[in-house]
């Protein structure tokens, strides 16, 4: 398992506007048979702490999210994928299309990851995201 800075980067454009989320935290990278696993936590001004699993391998992106906030969801380029979204507030289902994935590596290890999805949450439109994640040494 190895200590790396990561940088997160969500854009959201809805409505004509755009909103960007930045997250620039530590975190742990670790290598499973052909996926790698990239986890780290992040404090939530309404929720509390979150304990994020990213599985990353050569097809798909898999984000598992647990503590007061719960969701799994996976993407796929070209394809709609399900899930559900757990928060205090209730639950949603989550469908997503992926329309971009963009994958590099470094030493076989992923450097960089970019996808481009739009969201529905109970069959409602939200918009589109681009969800950046950049891993690196400190």
């Amino acid at each position: 398992m190895q200590e790396k800075q990561l940088r997160l980067v969500i854009t959201q454009k809805a409505n004509g506007e755009e909103d960007i989320t930045t997250l620039v935290t530590e975190g742990k990278v670790v290598q499973k048979e052909t996926a790698w696993y990239v986890h780290y936590k992040e404090e939530l001004v309404d929720s509390g702490e979150v304990s994020n699993i990213v599985k990353i391998d050569d097809q798909s992106l898999q984000i598992i999210r647990q503590g007061t906030l719960q969701m799994k969801q996976v993407f796929q380029k070209g394809k709609s994928t399900e899930g559900l979204y757990k928060s205090p507030y209730g639950n949603m289902h989550m469908r997503t299309k992926t329309f971009e994935w963009r994958l590099t590596k470094e030493d076989q290890m992923p450097s960089h990851l970019y996808v481009g999805y739009q969201l529905w949450l109970n069959e409602q439109y939200i918009g589109e995201f681009n969800w950046e994640l950049t891993i690196s040494d400190y």
